[in-house]
Protein backbone atom coordinates (compact mmCIF):
# COMPACT_ATOMS: atom_id res chain seq x y z
CA UNK A 1 0.00 0.00 0.00
CA UNK A 2 3.04 2.68 0.80
CA UNK A 3 4.23 1.34 -2.67
CA UNK A 4 1.49 2.13 -4.18
CA UNK A 5 0.98 5.31 -2.49
CA UNK A 6 4.49 6.94 -3.09
CA UNK A 7 3.46 6.61 -7.39
CA UNK A 8 0.07 8.97 -6.72
CA UNK A 9 -3.03 9.64 -5.19
CA UNK A 10 -5.66 6.90 -5.33
CA UNK A 11 -8.92 8.41 -6.71
CA UNK A 12 -12.21 7.93 -4.98
CA UNK A 13 -14.75 6.76 -7.39
CA UNK A 14 -16.56 9.53 -9.46
CA UNK A 15 -14.26 11.97 -8.07
CA UNK A 16 -13.28 14.66 -10.82
CA UNK A 17 -9.79 14.75 -11.68
CA UNK A 18 -7.84 17.48 -14.03
CA UNK A 19 -4.43 15.89 -14.51
CA UNK A 20 -5.18 15.76 -18.15
CA UNK A 21 -6.86 19.00 -18.85
CA UNK A 22 -3.58 20.82 -17.47
CA UNK A 23 -1.52 18.19 -19.09
CA UNK A 24 -3.14 19.13 -22.68
CA UNK A 25 -4.24 22.79 -21.74
CA UNK A 26 -0.48 23.74 -20.79
CA UNK A 27 1.06 22.02 -24.18
CA UNK A 28 -1.72 24.34 -26.13
CA UNK A 29 -0.69 27.22 -24.20
CA UNK A 30 2.92 26.17 -24.82
CA UNK A 31 2.07 25.96 -28.38
CA UNK A 32 0.34 29.31 -28.42
CA UNK A 33 3.02 31.31 -26.55
CA UNK A 34 5.74 29.71 -29.64
CA UNK A 35 3.67 31.28 -32.34
CA UNK A 36 3.02 34.36 -30.71
CA UNK A 37 6.59 35.13 -30.26
CA UNK A 38 7.02 33.83 -34.08
CA UNK A 39 4.53 36.28 -35.74
CA UNK A 40 6.92 38.77 -33.15
CA UNK A 41 10.15 37.83 -34.19
CA UNK A 42 9.20 37.94 -38.08
CA UNK A 43 8.19 41.63 -38.29
CA UNK A 44 10.09 42.63 -35.48
CA UNK A 45 12.70 45.01 -37.04
CA UNK A 46 10.59 46.06 -40.16
CA UNK A 47 8.16 46.79 -37.44
CA UNK A 48 10.20 48.25 -34.78
CA UNK A 49 13.92 48.06 -35.68
CA UNK A 50 16.51 51.09 -36.44
CA UNK A 51 14.95 51.60 -39.97
CA UNK A 52 11.37 50.09 -39.02
CA UNK A 53 8.06 51.89 -38.89
CA UNK A 54 8.17 52.93 -35.37
CA UNK A 55 11.55 52.19 -33.60
CA UNK A 56 11.60 50.71 -30.36
CA UNK A 57 14.58 52.31 -29.21
CA UNK A 58 13.27 56.21 -29.87
CA UNK A 59 9.97 55.19 -28.08
CA UNK A 60 11.79 53.91 -24.78
CA UNK A 61 14.49 56.74 -25.09
CA UNK A 62 12.09 59.49 -25.63
CA UNK A 63 9.48 58.27 -22.94
CA UNK A 64 11.75 57.09 -20.61
CA UNK A 65 14.94 59.73 -21.00
CA UNK A 66 16.43 58.42 -17.55
CA UNK A 67 15.83 54.60 -17.47
CA UNK A 68 17.82 54.38 -13.39
CA UNK A 69 14.67 56.47 -12.61
CA UNK A 70 11.73 53.63 -14.02
CA UNK A 71 11.62 50.21 -12.08
CA UNK A 72 10.08 47.32 -13.84
CA UNK A 73 6.92 47.49 -11.34
CA UNK A 74 6.47 50.88 -12.83
CA UNK A 75 7.01 49.64 -16.48
CA UNK A 76 7.91 45.79 -16.77
CA UNK A 77 9.56 45.59 -20.06
CA UNK A 78 12.73 44.22 -20.83
CA UNK A 79 13.30 46.73 -23.71
CA UNK A 80 13.10 49.38 -20.66
CA UNK A 81 17.17 48.59 -20.88
CA UNK A 82 18.01 46.53 -23.30
CA UNK A 83 16.28 48.26 -27.23
CA UNK A 84 18.91 48.08 -29.57
CA UNK A 85 17.91 45.45 -32.69
CA UNK A 86 19.36 42.65 -31.54
CA UNK A 87 16.97 42.66 -28.31
CA UNK A 88 14.25 42.81 -31.03
CA UNK A 89 15.06 39.07 -32.33
CA UNK A 90 17.07 37.51 -28.67
CA UNK A 91 13.69 37.78 -26.72
CA UNK A 92 11.15 36.23 -28.82
CA UNK A 93 14.09 33.78 -29.43
CA UNK A 94 14.46 33.10 -25.77
CA UNK A 95 10.00 32.78 -25.59
CA UNK A 96 10.34 30.35 -28.25
CA UNK A 97 12.85 28.33 -26.85
CA UNK A 98 10.86 28.58 -23.45
CA UNK A 99 7.98 27.55 -25.03
CA UNK A 100 9.77 24.27 -26.66
CA UNK A 101 10.60 23.26 -22.86
CA UNK A 102 7.24 24.10 -21.88
CA UNK A 103 5.95 22.00 -24.50
CA UNK A 104 8.25 18.96 -23.93
CA UNK A 105 7.17 19.12 -20.18
CA UNK A 106 11.10 20.54 -19.14
CA UNK A 107 11.25 23.25 -16.34
CA UNK A 108 7.43 23.95 -17.01
CA UNK A 109 6.28 26.32 -14.34
CA UNK A 110 9.90 28.01 -14.67
CA UNK A 111 9.14 28.96 -18.39
CA UNK A 112 5.93 29.90 -18.22
CA UNK A 113 7.19 32.59 -15.96
CA UNK A 114 9.99 33.34 -18.42
CA UNK A 115 7.44 33.25 -21.34
CA UNK A 116 4.79 35.79 -19.32
CA UNK A 117 7.62 37.90 -18.43
CA UNK A 118 9.32 38.04 -22.24
CA UNK A 119 5.74 38.83 -23.78
CA UNK A 120 4.64 41.15 -21.16
CA UNK A 121 7.76 43.03 -22.65
CA UNK A 122 7.21 43.04 -25.93
CA UNK A 123 3.08 44.02 -25.62
CA UNK A 124 4.04 47.02 -23.15
CA UNK A 125 6.78 48.49 -25.77
CA UNK A 126 4.70 47.21 -28.83
CA UNK A 127 3.06 50.52 -28.92
CA UNK A 128 -0.21 50.49 -32.08
CA UNK A 129 0.90 46.94 -32.90
CA UNK A 130 0.67 45.27 -30.01
CA UNK A 131 -2.43 46.37 -28.95
CA UNK A 132 -4.81 43.87 -29.95
CA UNK A 133 -7.23 41.71 -26.99
CA UNK A 134 -5.76 38.51 -27.78
CA UNK A 135 -2.29 40.00 -26.75
CA UNK A 136 -4.12 40.81 -23.44
CA UNK A 137 -5.93 37.39 -23.63
CA UNK A 138 -2.34 35.42 -24.06
CA UNK A 139 -0.85 37.21 -20.91
CA UNK A 140 -3.81 37.08 -18.42
CA UNK A 141 -4.08 33.22 -19.63
CA UNK A 142 -0.70 33.01 -18.91
CA UNK A 143 -0.42 34.86 -15.55
CA UNK A 144 -2.79 31.94 -13.86
CA UNK A 145 -0.63 29.75 -15.72
CA UNK A 146 2.19 30.35 -13.89
CA UNK A 147 0.56 29.43 -10.44
CA UNK A 148 -1.78 26.57 -12.40
CA UNK A 149 1.52 24.88 -13.24
CA UNK A 150 3.70 22.20 -11.11
CA UNK A 151 7.02 23.13 -10.40
CA UNK A 152 8.36 19.38 -9.17
CA UNK A 153 11.55 18.92 -10.98
CA UNK A 154 10.34 15.36 -13.38
CA UNK A 155 11.79 12.50 -12.57
CA UNK A 156 13.63 11.61 -15.81
CA UNK A 157 13.37 8.14 -16.00
CA UNK A 158 14.94 6.67 -19.21
CA UNK A 159 13.98 3.52 -19.16
CA UNK A 160 10.43 4.81 -19.73
CA UNK A 161 11.92 6.41 -22.40
CA UNK A 162 12.93 3.47 -24.07
CA UNK A 163 9.82 1.33 -22.97
CA UNK A 164 7.53 4.41 -24.78
CA UNK A 165 5.95 5.37 -21.76
CA UNK A 166 5.60 9.40 -22.30
CA UNK A 167 4.24 9.70 -18.47
CA UNK A 168 7.51 11.43 -17.75
CA UNK A 169 7.18 14.00 -19.29
CA UNK A 170 4.12 15.56 -17.24
CA UNK A 171 3.90 17.75 -14.70
CA UNK A 172 3.36 15.86 -11.28
CA UNK A 173 0.66 17.10 -8.31
CA UNK A 174 -3.37 17.33 -8.35
CA UNK A 175 -4.09 20.34 -9.89
CA UNK A 176 -5.99 23.27 -7.80
CA UNK A 177 -9.41 23.52 -8.17
CA UNK A 178 -9.72 26.77 -7.46
CA UNK A 179 -7.07 27.96 -10.31
CA UNK A 180 -9.84 25.39 -12.60
CA UNK A 181 -12.60 27.93 -11.49
CA UNK A 182 -10.19 31.12 -12.20
CA UNK A 183 -10.17 30.08 -15.32
CA UNK A 184 -13.56 29.37 -16.19
CA UNK A 185 -14.24 32.57 -14.96
CA UNK A 186 -11.88 34.34 -17.39
CA UNK A 187 -13.93 31.98 -19.93
CA UNK A 188 -16.86 33.60 -18.88
CA UNK A 189 -15.83 36.67 -19.14
CA UNK A 190 -14.39 36.14 -22.35
CA UNK A 191 -17.17 34.93 -24.01
CA UNK A 192 -20.21 36.84 -22.10
CA UNK A 193 -18.54 40.11 -22.61
CA UNK A 194 -18.15 39.24 -26.18
CA UNK A 195 -22.01 39.20 -26.55
CA UNK A 196 -23.01 41.80 -24.29
CA UNK A 197 -21.09 44.81 -26.39
CA UNK A 198 -22.79 43.66 -29.60
CA UNK A 199 -26.15 44.69 -27.71
CA UNK A 200 -27.18 48.43 -29.24
CA UNK A 201 -25.47 47.68 -32.59
CA UNK A 202 -28.53 48.17 -35.35
CA UNK A 203 -27.17 45.54 -36.98
CA UNK A 204 -27.04 42.91 -34.06
CA UNK A 205 -30.28 43.74 -32.78
CA UNK A 206 -31.50 43.08 -36.57
CA UNK A 207 -29.70 39.88 -36.68
CA UNK A 208 -27.80 41.55 -40.03
CA UNK A 209 -24.16 41.57 -38.56
CA UNK A 210 -23.05 38.25 -40.43
CA UNK A 211 -24.45 40.20 -43.90
CA UNK A 212 -21.09 42.28 -43.70
CA UNK A 213 -18.84 40.73 -41.81
CA UNK A 214 -17.17 38.11 -44.16
CA UNK A 215 -16.49 40.72 -46.11
CA UNK A 216 -15.49 43.71 -43.96
CA UNK A 217 -13.44 41.79 -41.55
CA UNK A 218 -9.87 42.50 -41.65
CA UNK A 219 -8.28 40.08 -43.39
CA UNK A 220 -11.26 37.73 -45.36
CA UNK A 221 -10.32 33.73 -46.07
CA UNK A 222 -11.17 32.30 -48.88
CA UNK A 223 -13.84 30.22 -46.79
CA UNK A 224 -15.04 33.31 -46.01
CA UNK A 225 -15.75 34.56 -49.40
CA UNK A 226 -17.89 31.34 -49.65
CA UNK A 227 -19.86 32.07 -46.52
CA UNK A 228 -20.44 35.63 -47.82
CA UNK A 229 -22.46 34.32 -50.85
CA UNK A 230 -24.75 32.46 -48.56
CA UNK A 231 -28.72 33.54 -48.89
CA UNK A 232 -30.16 36.59 -46.39
CA UNK A 233 -32.18 34.07 -44.12
CA UNK A 234 -29.14 32.01 -43.59
CA UNK A 235 -26.88 35.02 -42.55
CA UNK A 236 -29.57 36.47 -40.12
CA UNK A 237 -30.30 32.86 -38.40
CA UNK A 238 -26.04 32.42 -38.39
CA UNK A 239 -26.29 36.09 -36.70
CA UNK A 240 -28.84 35.31 -33.84
CA UNK A 241 -27.43 31.85 -33.35
CA UNK A 242 -23.90 33.85 -32.68
CA UNK A 243 -25.69 35.88 -30.51
CA UNK A 244 -27.34 33.10 -28.39
CA UNK A 245 -24.18 31.41 -28.39
CA UNK A 246 -22.46 34.24 -26.90
CA UNK A 247 -25.40 35.17 -24.27
CA UNK A 248 -27.09 32.23 -22.75
CA UNK A 249 -24.80 29.32 -23.54
CA UNK A 250 -22.03 31.25 -20.81
CA UNK A 251 -23.89 31.24 -17.88
CA UNK A 252 -23.71 26.98 -18.20
CA UNK A 253 -19.87 27.33 -16.79
CA UNK A 254 -21.31 27.56 -13.88
CA UNK A 255 -23.51 24.59 -13.58
CA UNK A 256 -23.50 21.41 -13.59
CA UNK A 257 -21.16 18.67 -15.20
CA UNK A 258 -23.17 17.54 -18.07
CA UNK A 259 -24.52 21.42 -18.88
CA UNK A 260 -20.90 22.68 -18.98
CA UNK A 261 -19.55 19.68 -21.19
CA UNK A 262 -22.80 20.73 -23.98
CA UNK A 263 -21.21 24.92 -23.34
CA UNK A 264 -17.94 23.18 -24.21
CA UNK A 265 -18.96 21.43 -27.57
CA UNK A 266 -20.80 24.48 -28.97
CA UNK A 267 -18.15 26.32 -27.69
CA UNK A 268 -15.97 24.76 -29.61
CA UNK A 269 -17.42 24.52 -32.56
CA UNK A 270 -18.35 28.09 -32.57
CA UNK A 271 -14.46 29.06 -32.50
CA UNK A 272 -13.46 26.56 -35.41
CA UNK A 273 -16.36 28.13 -37.93
CA UNK A 274 -14.61 31.60 -36.87
CA UNK A 275 -11.04 29.92 -37.67
CA UNK A 276 -12.14 28.49 -40.75
CA UNK A 277 -13.93 31.98 -42.32
CA UNK A 278 -11.78 34.56 -40.66
CA UNK A 279 -7.30 35.10 -39.74
CA UNK A 280 -7.70 36.14 -35.83
CA UNK A 281 -4.97 34.65 -35.24
CA UNK A 282 -4.08 32.76 -32.14
CA UNK A 283 -7.52 34.11 -30.67
CA UNK A 284 -9.72 31.35 -31.21
CA UNK A 285 -7.15 28.73 -30.66
CA UNK A 286 -6.32 30.48 -27.41
CA UNK A 287 -10.25 29.98 -26.51
CA UNK A 288 -10.40 26.75 -27.42
CA UNK A 289 -7.88 25.59 -25.13
CA UNK A 290 -9.76 27.19 -21.96
CA UNK A 291 -12.47 25.42 -23.25
CA UNK A 292 -10.90 22.41 -22.06
CA UNK A 293 -11.97 23.60 -18.34
CA UNK A 294 -14.75 23.24 -18.91
CA UNK A 295 -14.14 19.23 -19.20
CA UNK A 296 -12.26 16.47 -16.25
CA UNK A 297 -10.00 13.80 -17.62
CA UNK A 298 -13.14 11.12 -17.46
CA UNK A 299 -14.32 12.46 -20.41
CA UNK A 300 -11.24 13.81 -22.35
CA UNK A 301 -10.11 9.53 -21.91
CA UNK A 302 -14.01 8.84 -22.93
CA UNK A 303 -13.28 10.89 -26.14
CA UNK A 304 -9.76 9.01 -26.50
CA UNK A 305 -11.26 5.80 -26.37
CA UNK A 306 -14.05 6.74 -29.14
CA UNK A 307 -10.50 6.95 -31.33
CA UNK A 308 -7.83 4.33 -29.44
CA UNK A 309 -8.75 1.96 -26.88
CA UNK A 310 -5.00 1.22 -26.05
CA UNK A 311 -3.66 4.75 -25.88
CA UNK A 312 -7.01 5.46 -23.24
CA UNK A 313 -4.92 2.61 -21.20
CA UNK A 314 -1.19 4.15 -21.34
CA UNK A 315 -3.09 7.73 -21.09
CA UNK A 316 -4.80 6.09 -17.71
CA UNK A 317 -2.02 4.91 -15.98
CA UNK A 318 -0.18 8.53 -16.71
CA UNK A 319 -3.56 9.90 -14.56
CA UNK A 320 -2.64 7.25 -11.57
CA UNK A 321 1.04 8.25 -11.86
CA UNK A 322 0.65 11.92 -11.22
CA UNK A 323 -2.41 12.31 -9.12
CA UNK A 324 -0.81 13.10 -6.26
CA UNK A 325 -2.00 15.85 -4.15
CA UNK A 326 -0.89 19.56 -5.03
CA UNK A 327 1.43 21.86 -2.90
CA UNK A 328 0.17 25.12 -3.73
CA UNK A 329 -1.03 26.24 -1.06
CA UNK A 330 -4.07 28.35 -0.38
CA UNK A 331 -1.78 31.15 1.10
CA UNK A 332 -1.10 32.21 -2.11
CA UNK A 333 -4.30 30.93 -4.08
CA UNK A 334 -6.91 33.10 -1.34
CA UNK A 335 -5.03 36.31 -2.13
CA UNK A 336 -4.66 35.69 -5.79
CA UNK A 337 -7.94 34.45 -6.23
CA UNK A 338 -9.46 38.16 -4.27
CA UNK A 339 -7.63 40.11 -6.49
CA UNK A 340 -8.31 38.38 -9.89
CA UNK A 341 -11.85 38.82 -8.91
CA UNK A 342 -11.67 42.52 -7.68
CA UNK A 343 -9.97 43.59 -10.42
CA UNK A 344 -11.89 41.38 -12.75
CA UNK A 345 -15.30 42.93 -11.85
CA UNK A 346 -13.77 46.07 -12.16
CA UNK A 347 -13.52 45.70 -15.72
CA UNK A 348 -16.42 43.23 -16.33
CA UNK A 349 -19.20 45.47 -14.40
CA UNK A 350 -18.78 48.94 -15.36
CA UNK A 351 -17.11 50.78 -11.88
CA UNK A 352 -16.05 53.80 -13.29
CA UNK A 353 -19.54 56.16 -13.14
CA UNK A 354 -19.17 55.44 -9.29
CA UNK A 355 -16.25 58.55 -9.95
CA UNK A 356 -14.79 59.66 -6.28
CA UNK A 357 -16.93 57.25 -4.17
CA UNK A 358 -14.85 54.50 -5.48
CA UNK A 359 -12.07 53.85 -2.71
CA UNK A 360 -8.59 55.56 -3.29
CA UNK A 361 -7.06 52.88 -2.49
CA UNK A 362 -8.96 50.42 -5.02
CA UNK A 363 -8.08 53.27 -7.48
CA UNK A 364 -4.14 52.69 -6.49
CA UNK A 365 -4.40 49.08 -6.62
CA UNK A 366 -5.58 49.05 -9.97
CA UNK A 367 -3.31 51.58 -11.67
CA UNK A 368 -0.28 49.50 -9.57
CA UNK A 369 -1.79 45.92 -11.76
CA UNK A 370 -2.43 47.68 -14.80
CA UNK A 371 0.69 47.59 -16.48
CA UNK A 372 0.90 43.56 -15.78
CA UNK A 373 -2.49 43.21 -17.91
CA UNK A 374 -3.40 40.61 -14.83
CA UNK A 375 -7.10 41.22 -15.98
CA UNK A 376 -8.91 43.34 -19.02
CA UNK A 377 -12.44 43.52 -20.19
CA UNK A 378 -13.33 41.97 -24.06
CA UNK A 379 -15.30 41.86 -26.52
CA UNK A 380 -14.91 41.82 -30.47
CA UNK A 381 -16.77 43.67 -33.51
CA UNK A 382 -19.25 45.56 -31.02
CA UNK A 383 -19.79 47.80 -33.89
CA UNK A 384 -20.29 46.09 -37.16
CA UNK A 385 -18.61 47.90 -40.44
CA UNK A 386 -21.05 47.44 -42.96
CA UNK A 387 -18.48 48.54 -45.94
CA UNK A 388 -14.83 48.12 -46.70
CA UNK A 389 -12.63 50.48 -47.32
CA UNK A 390 -9.08 49.83 -48.09
CA UNK A 391 -6.04 52.00 -48.45
CA UNK A 392 -3.60 51.41 -51.26
CA UNK A 393 0.19 52.48 -51.01
CA UNK A 394 1.62 53.84 -54.51
CA UNK A 395 5.11 55.19 -55.40
CA UNK A 396 6.38 57.54 -58.25
CA UNK A 397 9.54 58.59 -59.72
CA UNK A 398 7.99 61.35 -61.57
CA UNK A 399 4.73 62.37 -59.88
CA UNK A 400 2.59 60.82 -63.17
CA UNK A 401 3.03 57.15 -62.89
CA UNK A 402 2.36 55.26 -59.54
CA UNK A 403 2.33 51.73 -58.68
CA UNK A 404 1.07 50.03 -55.94
CA UNK A 405 2.60 48.34 -53.37
CA UNK A 406 1.06 44.80 -52.67
CA UNK A 407 0.99 43.31 -49.23
CA UNK A 408 1.30 40.22 -48.07
CA UNK A 409 -2.30 39.57 -46.97
CA UNK A 410 -4.84 42.01 -46.72
CA UNK A 411 -6.92 42.80 -50.00
CA UNK A 412 -5.04 45.10 -53.08
CA UNK A 413 -4.90 43.12 -56.20
CA UNK A 414 -8.66 42.52 -57.39
CA UNK A 415 -7.63 39.01 -58.71
CA UNK A 416 -5.94 37.51 -55.54
CA UNK A 417 -7.66 35.19 -53.85
CA UNK A 418 -8.23 35.34 -49.66
CA UNK A 419 -5.40 33.33 -47.91
CA UNK A 420 -5.42 31.62 -44.62
CA UNK A 421 -2.59 32.80 -42.43
CA UNK A 422 -4.17 32.25 -38.38
CA UNK A 423 -2.53 31.66 -36.07
CA UNK A 424 0.60 33.55 -36.93
CA UNK A 425 -0.64 37.65 -37.23
CA UNK A 426 0.49 40.09 -39.78
CA UNK A 427 0.48 43.08 -37.53
CA UNK A 428 0.84 45.82 -40.26
CA UNK A 429 -2.01 44.34 -42.38
CA UNK A 430 -4.09 44.59 -39.52
CA UNK A 431 -3.20 47.75 -38.42
CA UNK A 432 -4.10 48.77 -42.25
CA UNK A 433 -7.37 47.64 -41.65
CA UNK A 434 -7.63 50.08 -38.80
CA UNK A 435 -6.05 52.69 -40.46
CA UNK A 436 -8.88 52.67 -43.35
CA UNK A 437 -11.68 53.05 -40.30
CA UNK A 438 -10.55 56.85 -39.66
CA UNK A 439 -8.02 59.34 -41.42
CA UNK A 440 -4.21 59.82 -41.20
CA UNK A 441 -4.22 62.41 -38.28
CA UNK A 442 -5.61 59.24 -36.28
CA UNK A 443 -2.63 57.09 -37.22
CA UNK A 444 0.32 58.60 -36.78
CA UNK A 445 2.30 55.43 -37.47
CA UNK A 446 1.59 55.84 -41.29
CA UNK A 447 3.40 58.52 -41.32
CA UNK A 448 6.23 57.37 -40.85
CA UNK A 449 5.70 54.13 -42.35
CA UNK A 450 5.29 56.38 -45.91
CA UNK A 451 8.18 57.89 -44.89
CA UNK A 452 10.40 54.47 -44.83
CA UNK A 453 9.20 53.61 -48.28
CA UNK A 454 11.03 57.06 -49.16
CA UNK A 455 14.00 56.10 -47.28
CA UNK A 456 13.84 52.47 -49.31
CA UNK A 457 14.27 50.78 -45.49
CA UNK A 458 14.82 46.83 -46.70
CA UNK A 459 13.21 46.23 -43.41
CA UNK A 460 10.15 47.96 -44.10
CA UNK A 461 9.83 46.60 -47.50
CA UNK A 462 10.29 43.32 -46.49
CA UNK A 463 7.02 43.48 -44.62
CA UNK A 464 5.52 43.91 -47.97
CA UNK A 465 4.36 41.35 -50.98
CA UNK A 466 5.99 43.40 -53.14
CA UNK A 467 7.02 46.65 -54.07
CA UNK A 468 7.14 48.81 -57.52
CA UNK A 469 9.91 49.50 -59.39
CA UNK A 470 12.06 46.70 -57.41
CA UNK A 471 14.42 47.01 -60.65
CA UNK A 472 15.25 49.88 -59.83
CA UNK A 473 18.63 50.61 -56.90
CA UNK A 474 16.83 54.14 -55.59
CA UNK A 475 13.83 54.35 -53.80
CA UNK A 476 10.73 56.22 -55.16
CA UNK A 477 10.57 59.98 -54.92
CA UNK A 478 6.66 60.49 -54.03
CA UNK A 479 4.23 58.46 -52.18
CA UNK A 480 0.41 58.40 -51.89
CA UNK A 481 -2.55 56.36 -50.67
CA UNK A 482 -5.33 56.22 -52.38
CA UNK A 483 -9.01 55.48 -50.46
CA UNK A 484 -10.80 52.57 -52.19
CA UNK A 485 -14.04 50.64 -51.49
CA UNK A 486 -14.02 47.08 -52.06
CA UNK A 487 -16.95 44.66 -52.32
CA UNK A 488 -16.35 40.86 -52.90
CA UNK A 489 -17.85 39.46 -55.98
CA UNK A 490 -20.24 36.51 -56.25
CA UNK A 491 -19.66 33.70 -57.81
CA UNK A 492 -20.33 34.17 -61.65
CA UNK A 493 -18.36 37.40 -61.76
CA UNK A 494 -15.29 35.00 -60.53
CA UNK A 495 -16.15 32.56 -63.04
CA UNK A 496 -16.05 35.13 -65.65
CA UNK A 497 -13.35 38.02 -64.43
CA UNK A 498 -11.38 35.74 -62.04
CA UNK A 499 -11.64 38.80 -59.44
CA UNK A 500 -12.39 37.84 -56.28
CA UNK A 501 -12.95 41.55 -55.26
CA UNK A 502 -14.05 44.77 -57.30
CA UNK A 503 -13.51 48.09 -56.29
CA UNK A 504 -14.50 51.89 -56.45
CA UNK A 505 -11.74 54.46 -56.19
CA UNK A 506 -13.41 57.28 -53.31
CA UNK A 507 -10.30 59.82 -52.99
CA UNK A 508 -6.95 60.05 -51.97
CA UNK A 509 -6.04 59.42 -47.96
CA UNK A 510 -2.81 60.96 -48.29
CA UNK A 511 -1.77 62.70 -50.88
CA UNK A 512 1.49 62.66 -52.96
CA UNK A 513 4.48 63.00 -50.42
CA UNK A 514 8.44 63.36 -50.64
CA UNK A 515 11.24 63.88 -48.52
CA UNK A 516 12.84 67.36 -48.16
CA UNK A 517 16.12 67.96 -49.84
Amino acid sequence: MDEEKSKGEILKPGEQNYVLVRFLFIRLLSLIYFIAFLSFLLEAKGLYGGDGILPIADFIESRFPDPATISLLQYPSLFLYWHDDSSLIFLPALGMTASVLALSGLFTGPCLIVMWLLYLSIVNAGQDFMSFQWDILLLETGFLSIFFASYKPLDLNFANLKNNRWPWLVESGKPSRVMIWLYRWLLFRLLFASGLVKLGDPTWDSFTALVYHYQTQPLPTMLGWLAYQLPHWCQQFSTAATLFIELLIPPMIFMGRKLRTIACSIQIFLQLLIILTGNFCFFNWLTIALCLFLLDDDQILYCISRINSQLKEKVGEFIKVSASPHKLKMLVLGPLSCLILFLSCYNFIPLSPLGDSFPPAAYTLLQATYPFHMVSGYGLFARMTTERREIVVEASYDGKEWRPYNFKYKPGPLDRAPGLVAPLQPRLDWQMWFAALGDVRQNPWFVSFLERLLTGSKSVNGLLAEAPYSDRSEPPRFVRASFYQYQMTDIPELLSTGHWWKRTYIGLYVPPISLKK
